[in-house]
């Protein structure tokens, strides 16, 4: 497999974006590589896949696998639930083990994906966080912007790509994708074995331009869809030898 799918919840893993040397793969191998079904029930499955599996230790880089005849340079075992309860909630518990004794460095982001009205939605619950705009803005259109979230919902009114980072009080991220007739609210959470690791959130949505540049996305999909991506994206953290991070993710409707 060479191309994620675009919809559902894609995972990125080990990083978010590109890596320094060009090389590796857009958000990592994990969205790239098929996983293997290790439990299912009526209402939950689990799925598993390591970096040192078949699928991901021969062919190109930029494919998301180790270069042929190479050594793996890390042995991390992804490991997600998906469970869909009794009050129609979607859970997702995603666990991440670095099975070798030495550091591994890594970014994880749920990449979500929602209906969502373009022209009339408004999204929720990123106040206060700490906003980097990537796109350029204003008359001179170059360099990106930080700045605070404020108050005020968010609207969409041209392509948007925004990494919110949160205040030092809001370690796990609630957002809330509101319409005239529902609402729909996204919780992410994560921890490890000494505590919890901030939760940071992308928005983001390719309006024209880009949406007509994409051979996988209808030209007029921009109007219909948000990505909401809760993650650990903030910096670049290590796993630590034997380390488990744990990522939860609730999406509910009201």
């Amino acid at each position: 497999m060479s191309k994620s799918i675009r919809g559902g919840v894609p995972i990125c893993f080990p990083q978010f974006g590109r890596t320094s040397d060009k090389v590796s793969p857009q958000h990592g191998w994990a969205r790239l590589n098929p996983w293997t079904v290790a439990s299912e029930t009526p209402t939950s499955v689990t799925l598993t896949i390591s970096s040192v599996s078949p699928s991901c230790t021969s062919g190109r880089p930029d494919d998301g696998h180790w270069p042929a005849n190479s050594t793996c340079p890390f042995a991390v075992t992804l490991s997600l639930t998906v469970t869909l309860t009794s009050t129609g909630s979607l859970d997702y518990s995603l666990k991440i083990t670095n099975d070798l004794d030495t550091t591994a460095p890594y970014q994880c982001l749920l990449h979500n994906y929602f209906q969502f009205d373009f022209s009339k939605d408004q999204i929720e619950g990123l106040e206060n966080y700490s906003c980097i705009d990537t796109q350029p803005r204003g008359s001179e259109g170059t360099g990106m912007s930080y700045f605070t979230q404020g108050p005020d919902p968010i609207t969409l009114d041209g392509e948007v790509d925004r990494i919110f980072h949160p205040p030092q009080d809001k370690p796990s991220v609630l957002v809330k994708l509101k319409s005239s007739s529902k609402t729909c609210t996204i919780s992410c959470s994560a921890k490890s074995g000494s505590g919890s690791i901030p939760v940071s959130a992308v928005v983001w949505n390719p309006y024209i331009s880009k949406a007509k540049g994409m051979g996988d996305f209808d030209d007029e999909g921009y109007k219909n869809m948000v990505c909401i991506e809760p993650g650990i994206i903030d910096g670049q953290r290590v796993l630590l030898g034997k380390e488990e991070v744990v990522i939860e993710q609730v999406i509910e409707i009201e």
